[in-house]
């Protein structure tokens, strides 16, 4: 995979095998009915900016999602394929505020060869791109936003083999 993101300097808050360093990780427990639905997802990172002082956001953990370095920055596809799924129209939430409802909120599926790329958390109103659409390495998808289950601002990104129709995000998951 390319990289999502302009360039510019990201930190993973979320990645990697173990739950210490990556909370998306918990969902490999698939003895725990409600994982089997996000198990693709355990392998996810979750992205942010910094900015030139290396600090996220403007201030100490802002309520408005504006304030911090990634917001609105341009996502980009890091693969060529099919736009399968994309989702738009969600609110950008108040930090700490979430939707669990919706959990990848504003999002798109791009099916790059047999494996599904999942990007979410986009800003609403910003998805660039529809179901059907092929991309190529680069295109605009959309600009980070804070719609979903986010603890702030931050680009959300995991592989996964395809899931169902009824539960998307229920693919095996695959390392990236």
């Amino acid at each position: 995979l390319a990289s999502p993101l302009s360039p510019g300097t990201y930190l993973v808050a979320n990645g990697g095998a173990a739950i210490s360093v990556n909370a998306h990780a918990e969902l490999l427990d698939q003895s725990v009915p409600a994982h089997k639905a996000y198990w693709g997802t355990a392998h996810g990172v979750d992205l942010v900016a910094l900015d030139r002082w290396g600090l996220r956001a403007d201030g100490i953990r802002p309520s408005d999602p504006r304030r911090y370095v990634i917001f609105g920055r341009p996502v980009i596809a890091p693969c060529a394929g099919n736009v399968i799924v994309a989702v738009d129209g969600f609110p950008d939430m108040v930090v700490p505020r979430v939707n669990f409802t919706h959990l990848a909120g504003n999002h798109i599926i791009l099916r790059c060869g047999d494996a599904d790329i999942l990007l979410g958390h986009f800003q609403k109103g910003s998805v660039d791109v529809r179901a059907g659409q092929r991309l190529k390495i680069g295109d605009a998808i959309a600009r980070v936003g804070n719609s979903g289950n986010t603890s702030e601002p931050h680009l959300h990104i995991n592989a996964q083999m395809p899931g169902t129709t009824e539960a998307p995000f229920s693919g095996a998951p695959i390392p990236i």
